[in-house]
């Protein structure tokens, strides 16, 4: 025999899913601000590193400072001979920005379907076997 038990979770007075949705859109929301504003200035940063190792030309001094630039910028270190920054170099600065704006997004997302949500109904499943009961004897005092 089965039974399915619903876990009612919001009634009429009572929106919890909404308020966590709220909460949850709320949070999503800054932190895909703050992930965006990271992702643009991790492109200005790469512009800088291309504009520093550009003008740099001969310089080892100015290069070592464009080398320090990339490093504390990206963790990326620039080799003495390189001219440019390659597209694996400028992909390794961008992509972990790049997927923060997409993570945040997806939460705004989910915190849109719990908004919406009036209730939330979670079917728990039980499975109940019936078992024969064994009768037991008194048992006789000797």
């Amino acid at each position: 025999m089965r039974r399915i038990i619903l876990f009612r979770l919001g009634a009429r007075d009572v929106h919890l899913p909404k308020l966590f949705g709220a909460f949850i859109m709320l949070a999503a929301t800054l932190m895909l601000l703050h992930s965006l504003t990271g992702m643009f200035d991790s492109w200005e940063n790469v512009k800088a590193v291309h504009a520093c190792i550009d003008a740099a030309n001969s310089n080892t001094i100015a290069f070592e400072a464009c080398q320090t630039q990339a490093f504390d910028a990206f963790g990326i270190l620039l080799r003495a001979n390189q001219f440019r920054l390659t597209d694996l170099q400028v992909a390794f600065g961008l992509l972990d920005n790049v997927a923060a704006v997409f993570f945040w997004v997806a939460a705004l997302i989910v915190g849109m379907v719990f908004y919406r949500s009036w209730r939330l109904t979670l079917p728990i499943e039980e499975n109940v076997m019936e078992m024969k009961s064994k009768r037991f004897s008194p048992r006789m005092k000797k």
